[in-house]
């Protein structure tokens, strides 16, 4: 991940990250995939509905 984040790449992410982060929050599920949302956020990226799937993209 962090290779396609240092060339700058778009992500498409299949689940649901605002979702994840209520599970998470509620049911401790889901850790390692929002983990990977907040460094997604830390270097720069925003999320967009994209079609059924949602686009990380700087």
């Amino acid at each position: 991940m962090m290779n396609q984040i240092r060339e700058g790449k778009d992500f498409i992410l299949s689940s649901d990250p605002y979702k994840a982060r209520q599970i998470f929050r509620e049911t401790r599920k889901g850790e390692s995939y929002v983990n990977e949302l907040m460094l997604l956020k830390k270097f720069g990226y925003k999320i967009k509905e994209y079609g059924d799937f949602w686009r990380a993209y700087k």
